[in-house]
């Protein structure tokens, strides 16, 4: 369907039944695209047209998102957090390098919401801001099952 029925709310399109208006250009660009009849007397059934419309032109737009590379992700149970420093929520499909460093640095919590950043990004992080699962990664050498402990044998293999 065409692009042009996103600077389109819903009730504009229903309100505007004229013949060749958009509620009637709305339908048939709907029937022809989705290969289904439609019945231009239900209004519950345009409100399900006007969805599947909505659902069908998201998938493109989350993926031209997507398709930019970044190097941090967040923690799945820190997806949508809200940022009180830049007041907006943050997902992962909008996670830039430059956002992701940011948060990490400016984040109270900063490494701990991230399941993979940078290398370099790591480095700069002290190990007690990091998680158990980001100092099990950073340092595979030492075996143990909880951060207390792993934070003690990594001040002891440094005193050494």
């Amino acid at each position: 369907m065409d692009e042009i029925w996103k600077k389109y709310d819903k009730q504009t399109i229903f309100a505007d039944k004229k013949k060749g208006g958009l509620f009637v250009t709305f339908l048939k660009q709907y029937r022809d695209e989705f290969k289904v009849q439609v019945n231009a007397s239900c209004s519950s059934c345009f409100e399900t047209y006007y969805r599947n419309y909505l659902n069908s032109i998201k998938p493109k737009e989350t993926m031209s998102k997507k398709n930019v590379k970044c190097d941090y992700e967040l923690h799945k149970k820190y997806e949508n957090i809200y940022m009180k420093f830049n007041g907006k929520r943050i997902r992962n499909r909008d996670l830039t390098n430059e956002l992701g460093k940011e948060i990490s640095e400016k984040h109270p919590h900063g490494a701990k919401l991230f399941v993979k950043m940078p290398k370099q990004a790591e480095q700069n992080v002290a190990d007690t801001d990091l998680t158990f699962t980001q100092l099990k990664a950073k340092y595979p050498e030492i075996s143990t099952n909880s951060k207390k402990n792993f934070l003690i044998k990594l001040k002891a293999g440094e005193e050494e």
